[in-house]
């Protein structure tokens, strides 16, 4: 073995041109694999710091809408105490906001924006989450409590010690005595907050609106099926009028798992990711490959003779492919070495590309993922040339006969052939996915997001709103402004009380539904269909509403405007009034952007608790000077709440990062492939000259040109790369017609993909091997036929 070891070096430093390549290869192959290796881990490890992880689960709600079922993750705010008391299996239940609430916090003259949730008591004890100072028990003894993790108390109270019992005031209006200090929650947690505050002086108890997401921990020795067949009609026996079918969703599969289709757990979601990217490491690993077996059996001939010596002075085939297996080895340490160094310099641009902080550090984990990534590619890319070199003949190498390499030469090509198929996939790939995101960009989204500004004023601004919208419009660079209760890029509120005539018993479901001020539908460049606009000049307007195209569609198929509709007169409580539809707007998108908008209901209400206004920028300003206006406008307007805002546009493109995310990881897989592929082409068309180097030189004695000879000598390989075209092309349709079936609103492939890439195929290869061609074209033939 030893002896086999300074032989590997030995080989190795007599090729050292092929040698560098083949370790370029597999260490490109090994660092990508290394890359996903690390993200797939972190993907893997999400909630598993909790230690009751396998008896925590979220209670998901079923609802019909117009003959879809639909899984929603809020539930009514009675329900957990509900189904703690009263359904036997549940050992503990707890309510949480379903978003993140970024509030403002002061403490004497310092303030800053912190993001939080608002949570049950009970929530603590549940996750097992770990305080540094405080406890669990006495963490909401008072109502105005507040806990805080370890980032969110040097955020707010600087370096202050012995914080407990100090008080904070939250958006400038209420003091909240911290509690306790947590651990800083793990970006592998589903659930992220810096702060939490009791449920309770949020929104009333009630099973008519749906707002927290609900949480239950169940007993160790409960049976899932049976809780799940007790809480399958649990809402509809609490209120008749719901058809909302409850069931537990366990946390290990809250973010690998999380895709429902029709009510049911597809068994997708992030995993699909997971597994797509693990594919693709494995794949590029295999192109590394097959490009140290293409650039080793090219320069076979050059090792004929050695074969041949060894095994007339006794060597077998078993010790020859030792040795050769060795050399593979030692060259796939030396690939592994210099993949970590790879790693180490990719990994802040990949961290950019996949939005994470991953790290890298020789545990044991990573120390046998990249031994047995070694092993493997040291085995693999050294099994066929060990077979092949070592089935040489020795009187046949040894009298300088020609050896036979039709079997080899057609795995060669056929290798070749197998990188570029990959390789065209991946080019195919990553065009396919950034025209569908581009497609769902472009798409009519029902409302205008460009020069629209959306601003959180932190508190109720109903009051003094007039006020501020007249000073925006006195700047002369705003078009117009409104207030609005929630982000409409995302969502919102949604009640199930709403009634109308001929509403049937599969309509009973929560339709979402928007408090905005009278000015919110110019505003937001939304585009009225039929009726009128609710009265402008700020006007409430209780008895009148806008509904959406779809939620038309739900009421029937003629024109809505002058139906009536019975609403729950306070949204909450489910006490109904009569409400008349005075206009319908073109749906809008919300939510999934790649589904067709829903139905939608908006409401010129009194907006008590409504601190979001939308402003629209003319488009004559400059942005940068209308921000700087707004700005003043509120420093006199809005005083003690720093200016906060964020451009919807840029909203938009935040729904697109795992789509984002897969089209530059793919378009960088696919380059790399292509890198990868093209050096076992220089090696196949070194390989291809060093053969026809003496017909060459006849052929250029007998009058060819040095492009006559180019030509001649790359249309194999074109050859090559439009059999690849044949193969991939199917391939990449079927696959990626199967990845467009995801969403509703997309793209066809269309037949110019397929060829754009094909055409990028064959530029590539013509690059790549021009250099061997034209050198060996323009070699002077005196040279090669002297010794003839």
């Amino acid at each position: 073995m030893i002896k086999n070891y300074f032989n590997a070096i030995r080989n190795f430093w007599k090729n050292k041109t092929f040698s560098a390549l083949n370790i370029l290869g597999l260490a490109i192959g090994m660092a990508c694999a290394g890359l996903i290796f690390l993200w797939a881990e972190d993907e893997f490890s999400f909630d598993h710091m909790y230690p009751k992880k396998d008896r925590l689960y979220t209670v998901l709600n079923n609802q019909n809408i117009d003959g879809t079922v639909f899984s929603n993750w809020s539930s009514p705010r009675m329900m957990a105490s509900s189904i703690k008391k009263e359904i036997p299996g549940i050992a503990n239940a707890c309510r949480i906001s379903d978003a993140s609430v970024n509030a403002l916090f002061s403490s004497g003259e310092h303030s800053v924006y912190s993001l939080g949730r608002f949570a049950d008591s009970s929530f603590f004890t549940m996750f097992t989450l770990q305080f540094t100072d405080g406890s669990a028990e006495n963490a909401f003894t008072q109502l105005y409590s507040i806990v805080l993790t370890e980032k969110a108390a040097k955020k707010i109270l600087g370096t202050e010690k012995n914080i407990i019992g100090k008080a904070v005031r939250m958006n400038n209006n209420q003091d909240y005595i911290v509690s306790g200090v947590l651990r800083d929650i793990p970006q592998n947690s589903s659930l992220q907050f810096e702060w939490i505050a009791p449920y309770q002086v949020t929104e009333p108890p009630s099973w008519v609106s749906y707002g927290p997401t609900t949480y239950v921990e169940l007993d160790p020795r409960a049976d899932l099926a049976v809780v799940n067949n007790q809480l399958y009609n649990y809402i509809p026996q609490k209120d008749a009028s719901q058809k909302s079918h409850s069931f537990l969703f366990p946390m290990r599969d809250w973010h690998l798992r999380n895709e429902f289709v029709n009510g049911r757990q597809t068994g997708g979601g992030q995993i699909d990711h997971v597994r797509m990217l693990s594919v693709i490491g494995w794949i590029i690993l295999f192109i590394a490959c097959i490009n140290f077996m293409n650039l080793s059996t090219a320069r076979s001939e050059k090792r004929a003779k050695e074969v041949g010596v060894r095994k007339v002075l006794g060597s077998d085939k078993k010790r020859l492919i030792a040795q050769f297996l060795v050399e593979a080895l030692c060259m796939s340490v030396l690939a592994g070495i210099l993949a970590v160094v790879m790693i180490l310099m990719a990994l802040p641009a990949f961290n950019q590309i996949v939005q994470k902080q991953l790290t890298f550090a020789l545990t044991p984990i990573h120390i046998l993922a990249l031994a047995t990534i070694i092993l493997i590619c040291g085995l693999v890319a050294g099994s066929y040339p060990s077979l092949y070199l070592s089935s040489f003949k020795p009187i046949a190498v040894l009298k300088g006969l020609k050896i036979k390499t039709g079997s080899a030469a057609f795995i060669r090509k056929s290798l070749v052939v197998i990188q570029f198929t990959v390789s065209l996939i991946f080019i195919i790939s990553t065009i396919i996915i950034l025209l569908q995101i581009r497609h769902v960009k472009e798409r009519k989204l029902g409302f205008n997001k460009n020069r629209l500004i959306e601003m959180n004023m932190q508190h109720d601004i109903a009051g003094n709103f007039s006020s501020i919208k007249n000073d925006l419009l006195g700047t002369g660079l705003v078009e117009n402004a409104a207030m609005a209760g929630h982000e409409m890029i995302y969502g919102g509120d949604t009640d199930n009380g709403f009634t109308w005539n001929g509403k049937t018993g599969d309509n009973n479901v929560s339709i979402p539904f928007r408090k905005v001020s009278s000015e919110f539908m110019s505003t937001y460049g939304m585009h009225l269909i039929h009726g009128r606009d609710f009265d402008p000049g700020g006007v409430i307007d209780h008895s009148n509403i806008i509904i959406t195209k779809s939620m038309e569609k739900l009421m029937g198929e003629d024109n809505a405007v002058g139906k009536i509709m019975q609403s729950p007169r306070d949204l909450q409580h489910g006490q109904l009034e009569n409400v008349t539809v005075i206009g319908v707007v073109d749906d809008f998108v919300f939510g999934n952007v790649y589904n067709n908008p829903g139905p939608a209901i908006f409401f010129c209400r009194p907006p008590e608790y409504e601190n979001l206004v939308y402003v629209r920028v003319k488009s004559a300003a400059n942005l940068q000077s209308a921000l700087a206006k707004i700005e003043d406008v509120l420093k006199k307007d809005n005083p003690g709440f720093p200016l906060q805002f964020k451009f919807v546009d840029e909203q938009f493109n935040q729904l697109f990062l795992n789509e984002l995310m897969m089209s530059k990881i793919s378009g960088v897989f696919a380059v790399l492939s292509i890198i990868i592929s093209c050096l076992g082409l220089f090696g196949l068309a070194a390989y291809m000259a060093e053969q026809r180097i003496k017909e060459i030189g006849i052929r250029k004695v007998l009058g060819a040109t040095a492009s006559n000879l180019t030509v001649l000598l790359s249309k194999d390989f074109i050859r090559l790369v439009i059999i690849s075209c044949v193969l991939s092309f199917p391939i990449a349709k079927w696959m990626m017609h199967r990845w467009l079936q995801n969403y509703t609103y997309r793209i066809e492939a269309s037949w110019w993909i397929f060829a754009s890439a094909g055409l990028i195929a064959i530029l590539i290869a013509i690059t790549t091997v021009s250099f061997q061609t034209l050198k060996a074209a323009l070699a002077n033939p005196v040279n090669v036929l002297k010794s003839e």
